[in-house]
């Protein structure tokens, strides 16, 4: 079709009719590119997959923003929109989540303060190791080889059974 033979327009850039072909019909596929590398989410991955993710995900935020600024319309800038998705996204998160550890946690106590978590030695019978892990039903600090993990919540061994 547009291979067959190259045809070169007479202007100052000499570009090639294919290339102006593609350039008149998808010039929104490079503004959206340059949009997303502008606030991109992207951190330095290796991984092909999650840099396909995050490709998504700055490709889903520009768009949730174009379709925003169109129902409800106002003027906003697509950077002040995209942190504002990001709090409330994250906001939605850390909600459900304190929600969820609640549902788990005995009693209401909030269990130590910053200042109160020291290395300690492990309390469990014959432990040797250091630990800031604390037991939350005994307080007693517990180190990892002793503990049963639920949900980010350390449980000694004793206190399990």
């Amino acid at each position: 079709m547009f291979y067959c033979e190259l045809e070169v327009e007479c202007n100052e850039k000499k570009t090639p009719k294919v290339i102006k072909f593609y350039n008149s019909t998808k010039y929104c596929v490079d503004v959206l590119d340059q949009m997303a590398r502008k606030h991109s989410t992207k951190s330095a991955f290796r991984r092909w997959p999650a840099q396909v993710f995050f490709n998504i995900l700055d490709l889903a935020a520009i768009n949730s923003w174009v379709i925003y600024k169109e129902v409800v319309g106002t003027k906003i800038k697509s950077r002040d929109y995209i942190f504002n998705l990001a709090d409330e996204l994250r906001n939605n998160h850390v909600l459900c989540k304190t929600s969820t550890l609640s549902d788990f946690t005995p009693g209401t106590d909030d269990g130590p303060t910053a200042s109160s978590r020291k290395i300690k030695k492990c309390k469990i019978n014959r432990c040797r190791y250091n630990t800031m892990s604390i037991c939350c039903d005994s307080k007693k600090s517990v180190c990892g080889s002793c503990t049963s993990k639920m949900i980010k919540l350390s449980v000694c061994r004793n206190c399990k059974k």
